[in-house]
């Protein structure tokens, strides 16, 4: 948790925003939690199924309700310059998925996957 608290620290010094998942729990829920507590520009994508059943908390910063999964990737590939992949559950596979399809559709851009202290691609 205090790595996620850190990534959330960093993303304020450089002055980036959050594009997010939506919720308040887990490690995504500590880097959220840090941007918008701090100042920081934070949205969160969630389905609204998941929304409306409130399964994971109070999104923080801006709530952006989407039909389906594929849409909240969708939405926030369009709202962010860079994807980080924390781990957590079963999302987590998906967005590892969504991210490994648009890096074989999309050209000229710098793609990364690493593990703390760890390159794998």
């Amino acid at each position: 948790m205090a790595t996620a608290v850190d990534l959330g620290r960093e993303l304020i010094r450089r002055r980036i925003s959050l594009a997010y998942g939506g919720g308040n729990v887990g490690l995504q829920g500590a880097v959220a939690s840090t941007v918008f507590t701090n100042g920081g520009l934070v949205r969160g994508f969630i389905p609204g199924y998941i929304a409306t059943r409130r399964v994971y908390g109070p999104t923080y910063g801006v709530e952006h309700t989407v039909s389906i999964n594929y849409y909240k990737y969708f939405e926030m590939n369009h709202a962010m310059e860079a994807f980080i992949i924390l781990p957590g559950g079963v999302d987590t596979m998906e967005g590892i998925s969504e991210y490994l399809d648009r890096k074989s559709t999309l050209e000229n851009t710098m793609n990364s996957l690493r593990g703390m202290g760890e390159s794998w691609m």
